[in-house]
């Protein structure tokens, strides 16, 4: 009884002193905020921006956390889309010299014997070629068992030809489980914060018409995990590919993918979503206002006395110190009392599903 009692009396004190916003918790809620803002990219692209900023803002009101974590995955799914560079043949100069960089080596289908393509053979001269470049970095080569040769990994053989052209076999990281590729920026992610701290960013190595799809599985992870479960985010610092001369229209897969990670449903069938106007708020005047006399005169000056007898009622009626010092003295009290262990009440996450189809 006396606990429920301090508890009573420190949650009013608190409440008092220190009124805060409540929060939504959960995906719940928000679930259907963030269908809105990948059904309006999917069939719009960048002449959502406006409607995208304006789903945003209402996420923000409900819950800044999330609406935070979904601004970076729109960001990056848009600049992945439109101003991400893409350097050919190998990767391009200036980025981490040391064993924070890892390059990652996306897999391609096996042939029904178990043997290379020559489409996967064209990604790992482009990931050998740029290990030589970068020979601190890790590399990662991402692939399951795709063939029905059993035992038979696409990361194995990229392992395997990498090796006989002279990469250290301390320097490899091997991902056998991905036959997707979501669940390549998955399962990357997942080893290479799990077990390779010292890592701060990836550069992607796959084929050109590849890169749209594979690039924003691997944004969207990192902005993901790193904003709901505060997870160390991987910074995509480049992206090298094999030139084949060839695109693919890859936004409904890359829509797709996106609602997998955040679990969240998702219909490929359903209609466009309309555009509607948005008025964003003005910016405020930059240039300085030149004050005008009256303001400066004597008479316009600001005032400097104490505050006025309706001002210290106030002050009194509302004694702040003493609801401090009781606050504090009941967390001191209901330290001391023993308690009986119970579970943490966290916040609940999305389940993540991996089980998707092939690549």
């Amino acid at each position: 009884m006396m606990r429920k009692l301090l508890s009573l009396i420190l949650a009013l004190c608190l409440f008092l002193v220190l009124p805060l916003p409540a929060r939504a918790s959960g995906m719940g809620e928000m679930a259907p905020y963030a269908q809105k803002l990948i059904q309006y990219y999917l069939h719009h692209q960048e002449n959502a921006d406006d409607v995208i900023w304006d789903i945003l803002r209402q996420m923000e009101a409900l819950d800044p956390y999330q609406a935070e974590t979904w601004r970076n995955i729109m960001a990056d799914w848009s600049w992945v889309n439109t101003d991400m560079p893409v350097y050919t043949e190998v990767l391009p100069d200036g980025l981490p010299d040391d064993d924070s960089l890892c390059i990652v080596v996306l897999g391609y289908a096996l042939t029904e014997e178990g043997y290379m393509q020559e489409a996967l053979i064209d990604r790992l001269v482009v990931a050998l070629a740029s290990s030589l470049k970068y020979p601190n970095a890790y590399v990662l080569v991402s692939g399951g068992q795709t063939s029905p040769v059993e035992g038979v990994t696409e990361a194995g053989r990229m392992a395997d030809w990498l090796k006989k052209k002279g990469l250290s076999e301390d320097r490899l990281i091997l991902d056998k489980q991905s036959l997707s590729t979501t669940a390549n920026a998955v399962n990357s992610y997942k080893l290479l914060t799990g077990s390779y701290p010292q890592v701060d960013s990836i550069a992607v190595i796959t084929s050109d018409y590849h890169v749209p799809w594979a690039c924003s599985m691997f944004t969207t992870v990192s902005n993901y995990k790193s904003g709901y479960d505060k997870t160390k985010p991987l910074e995509l610092a480049a992206v090298a590919v094999s030139d084949t001369g060839t695109t693919a229209d890859t936004l409904l897969t890359q829509a797709w993918g996106i609602s997998l990670i955040a679990d969240i449903p998702f219909d490929e069938n359903a209609k466009a979503p309309e555009l509607y106007p948005v008025v964003k708020p003005t910016e405020p005047p930059t240039e300085p206002v030149q004050p005008t006399q009256a303001a400066t005169s004597p008479q316009m000056q600001p005032k400097t006395e104490t505050p006025d007898a309706d001002e210290a009622s106030a002050e009194q009626k509302f004694p702040i110190l003493p609801v401090l010092i009781a606050a504090a003295a009941a967390a001191g009290v209901y330290a001391f009392i023993p308690k009986k262990p119970r579970k943490k009440n966290r916040r609940a996450r999305p389940k993540m599903d991996w089980s998707d189809p092939d690549s």
